[in-house]
């Protein structure tokens, strides 16, 4: 069982040229987490051997300031997850592992990873590896609503996702290498890789009160303004969270780990 809580108090003004006024700002905030979980290892023969488990998390924040006028928001997810290594001959590791989530702005989630390695000798192995993860939206992302207000009433607003953002997403494989050569002692570990991400969540830059003089190829933010709001600031940026394009990442690693008698 895991507790986490964090309590902010912040409090400042700024100057707001466009109305000639100073803006008390409050940066409050309130965060927690609960966790419950349990997992179970198991040997089942000389050659299997796997562990399972499940997991229970509860989220909550409160800030005035990021979720305006939302009071407190809780999210819970849970998962459950698996893997099973088998050593089918004295050369040949297969490693099969799997999660099922569901957070409470995503829905069901599925990750499965396969691996295999293949000892060159007892000092020597290849492995290669691949599956597909997943990053859920975290509250601030798929919640937020930043407002600045004067008097009460929020004039300006910041950071928003007043949209559906859907979980991240990569997919990967790689090839690896591991060797020991005691003789010199030497120990390499290298590995090529492609991951490929998708739906990749950024905030974006929208328009505010009408189209920013300049920048009409910004779109509007989709957003309905919170009921109080007053749009007394000529046209302005906020930005809103949504989801972006591809992401391809190709790349290699190497390490040396080089260790000489006469040092010791």
């Amino acid at each position: 069982y895991y507790h986490y809580a964090h309590r902010q108090t912040e409090d400042f003004a700024i100057s707001v040229p466009e109305l000639n006024v100073t803006v008390p700002m409050n940066l409050d905030a309130r965060t927690g987490r609960d966790e419950l979980e349990f997992q179970q290892n198991g040997r089942f023969s000389d050659r299997l051997k796997g562990l399972w488990g499940a997991d229970l998390t509860r989220d909550h924040v409160r800030s005035r300031r990021y979720f305006y006028d939302k009071g407190t928001l809780h999210e819970d997810s849970w998962q459950v997850f698996g893997n099973l290594d088998w050593h089918w001959t004295p050369a040949w590791l297969l490693h099969v592992g799997a999660m099922l989530e569901d957070h409470g702005n995503t829905g069901t989630l599925f990750s499965p990873r396969l691996a295999v390695n293949y000892s060159l000798s007892p000092t020597r192995s290849l492995r290669f590896s691949m599956g597909r993860g997943y990053r859920a939206p975290t509250l601030l992302e798929s919640d937020a609503l930043e407002a600045y207000t004067l008097g009460g009433v929020p004039v300006r607003l910041g950071v928003i996702s007043t949209q559906p953002v859907d979980p991240e997403a990569v997919d990967f494989a790689e090839l690896g290498y591991v060797g020991r050569y005691e003789r010199l002692g030497l120990k390499v570990d290298g590995r090529v890789y492609s991951e490929h991400y998708s739906r990749y969540i950024n905030n974006y830059d929208c328009a505010m009160n009408g189209v920013v003089p300049g920048s009409e190829f910004v779109k509007s933010c989709q957003v309905t303004p919170p009921q109080s709001y007053a749009a007394v600031l000529p046209p302005y940026f906020a930005f809103q969270f949504r989801n972006g394009g591809d992401i391809r990442v190709n790349g290699g690693e190497l390490a040396l780990d080089w260790r000489h008698k006469a040092w010791g």
